[in-house]
């Protein structure tokens, strides 16, 4: 992990950026493609996340779509072009990638709007007789000024100062998240950004409906039986975190499911979980943060596993829950949990 400076339309913001080991699979049919036109054409096709292109659309639908762009490329993100598009299975397209096409893909826009016209399909935040108003920023909201846009995610920090966003830059660099993008309201404002919604956001976050809880058994292996390893550990079961669902682990799972009075059959099912889970949050420590930092790195944090819930595993569950939807404190509750667990990357 290393930290940069960088200057943006008159504001210095610290961005992390965070190396990641391992490809994440690119989207079916994921490609550049040269625009004519200058990539002002109506895009093409419509993607597998968000409505039919031009239609209402949910903050959740937003962020998942603007995260395909960090995790696209195999893994590494979109190169910011203005000559260029990019199409994939999730958000289709081809939306231009720049600053203005970010947008235009997150809102699901028919085809590749400008900071000039992003206006046209948005309103701006106001109080007071039309001053900007920032504190009524929310996921999927866009601060755009006369030349470059960036798209919201989440408010940093508590005192609600600082926007974590998504971003294209410039030629060289590829879209950059809210985990590693975050900047002050104050840059923003001085730099001339103002806060726009779109006009065809529905409904704040949209109805969650949380995945089903797994059953995890003897004989698997992977993430969520790492995850019930060291959950089991939390609890005080002496076994190995190794990630392979052995007779040890089976053991361990019998042994607490006597202990809370469950149904004794040695499987992690919904019941189990919902007894072996632990709520974890910033300042937490130990093997019940490792099992929550598991689950995190299921959808490219790339956290260590240290057992230590500090600032970047705050930033990476508050991205998780944004990104599906859910309630945005950056604690891993009982809906966070099962989201993480039942969820698919």
């Amino acid at each position: 992990m290393r930290i940069t400076k960088r200057s943006v339309a008159g504001l210095t913001a610290v961005a992390v950026t965070v190396v990641v080991s391992g490809a994440i699979a690119t989207p079916a049919f994921a490609a550049y493609t040269t625009c004519t036109n200058g990539c002002y054409q109506t895009s093409s096709g419509t993607g597998s996340i968000g409505p039919a292109m031009g239609g209402s659309i949910t903050t959740s639908q937003m962020m998942k779509r603007a995260q395909d762009w960090v995790t696209a490329d195999g893994g590494q993100g979109v190169w910011y072009s203005q000559t260029e598009g990019w199409s994939d299975a999730a958000v289709g397209g081809p939306y231009r990638a720049d600053c203005s096409g970010l947008v235009s893909m997150a809102w699901a826009l028919p085809s590749s709007y400008v900071t000039g016209t992003l206006p046209q399909v948005s309103h701006e935040l106001t109080h007071n007789g039309g001053q900007a108003d920032y504190s009524q920023l929310q996921p999927g909201d866009a601060l755009i000024s006369s030349g470059h846009a960036v798209l919201f995610a989440y408010w940093a920090n508590s005192g609600h100062t600082v926007a974590a966003v998504y971003e294209e830059h410039h030629d060289g660099v590829r879209t950059t998240g809210p985990t590693t993008d975050q900047q002050s309201i104050s840059g923003l404002s001085s730099g001339g950004f103002l806060p726009y919604r779109y006009n065809k956001v529905t409904g704040g976050t949209g109805s969650v409906t949380l995945p089903a809880w797994p059953n995890v058994v003897q004989g698997q292996t992977g993430s969520n039986v790492l995850a019930a390893q060291y959950l089991l550990i939390s609890h005080g079961a002496n076994i190995s975190a190794d990630g392979q669902f052995g007779t040890g682990t089976a053991a361990a799972v019998e042994a607490f499911q006597k202990a809370n009075n469950l149904g004794v059959d040695g499987q992690v099912g919904p019941l189990t979980w919902a007894k072996l889970i632990v709520q974890v949050q910033t300042g937490s420590q130990g093997d019940a943060v490792k099992a929550a930092q598991t689950e995190l790195n299921r959808y490219g944090y790339n956290l260590s596993v240290d057992g230590d819930f500090g600032s970047g595993t705050n930033s990476a569950a508050v991205a998780f829950q944004t990104a599906h939807g859910l309630g945005v404190d950056g604690q891993v509750g009982p809906q966070t949990w099962q989201a993480l667990v039942g969820g698919t990357p």
